[in-house]
């Protein structure tokens, strides 16, 4: 029986981005091995052929000996576990589950890119420094990889302009995508006029748009409402606590029920300054809901 480890950064991507593919897996007869940064979920899934383990890491932690410290562990994992194939997702799996799985002598590692994330918008001379050095570490993890998955044209060019893949190694996909036996339109509009944004607190999700968007509108038409959903992260609630008391913003914090929330709703909105391909609009629209967003 052929083993695949994928290595991902969080149980919350695991559950919501990876659990067809891991059945898929299951189903052609793989043995499933799978390492997350944070704690596992309860009950994922239960199969015999499946094995789940936690080796904390913060995929937006900049400190290079944490980096170092992780590239160990998973190495170190890697020689027990023996995989056939490594499959990796986002910045910090991507560079250290490659570089070890490099260490480890695996011949068959891949990588999904699924965003380029802050590295790649710099605003400031440390910003500027930080992509240096992460285009390097991806030059370096990259090196031995089978193939590297892109969710659109753009992340794919800017990877090949950069020189940190070879062509033949890129390969674009039309994003991760859903399952739409479980999202069924819905074409019964909710009475109340809701307009809603669905992120994590990140300043590049443009969360501070998305305020100043529903003050402007709120000036003009009081019957609008806007709630924001998304777990606090870089921002804090306190950092948009003015939107929230002045009655602009209604600030709902995380939620796993997404189709409700998208269901509650007249129009999805996304302010993002850059995504791989968003997940977020793919559900909206397949709930038969209006998407506002722009073209990144």
């Amino acid at each position: 029986m052929k083993k695949i480890l994928l290595i991902s950064n969080n149980s919350y991507s695991l559950v919501h981005f990876r659990k067809e593919f891991i059945l898929f897996l299951l189903n052609k007869g793989f043995f499933v091995d799978v390492i997350i940064g944070d704690d596992i979920p309860d009950d994922f899934i239960n199969h015999k052929n499946f094995h789940i383990v936690s080796i904390s890491f913060n995929n937006r932690s900049k400190n290079p000996f944490s980096l170092i410290s992780l590239i160990s562990k998973i190495s170190k994992y890697i020689k027990n576990s023996n995989p056939d194939y490594v499959f990796t997702f986002q910045i910090k799996a991507n560079i250290a589950g490659l570089i070890a799985a490099r260490k480890s002598k695996v011949i068959n590692s891949f990588a999904m890119i699924e965003g380029m994330g802050d590295p790649f918008q710099p605003k400031t001379f440390f910003d500027k420094i930080t992509k240096l050095i992460v285009c390097c570490l991806y030059k370096i993890s990259f090196k031995k990889v089978k193939k590297v998955f892109f969710l659109n044209q753009d992340d794919k060019k800017e990877m090949l302009a950069n020189k940190l893949i070879s062509s033949d190694k890129a390969v674009s996909i039309p994003g991760i995508g859903i399952d739409i036996n479980t999202y069924k339109p819905n074409c019964y509009l909710p009475a109340a006029k809701k307009v809603i944004m669905i992120a994590r607190l990140l300043k590049n999700k443009g969360i501070f748009e998305y305020c100043k968007i529903a003050e402007l509108v709120k000036s003009k038409r009081n019957d609008i409402e806007f709630e924001l959903y998304g777990s606090e992260f870089q921002l804090k609630q306190q950092d948009i606590q003015f939107y929230i008391d002045n009655g602009i913003i209604k600030y709902c914090g995380f939620t796993n029920d997404i189709k409700t929330v998208i269901n509650n709703c007249r129009i999805v909105l996304s302010t993002s300054y850059r995504e791989g391909f968003s997940r977020i609009i793919l559900e909206s629209m397949a709930l038969g809901r209006t998407v506002i967003a722009s073209n990144v």
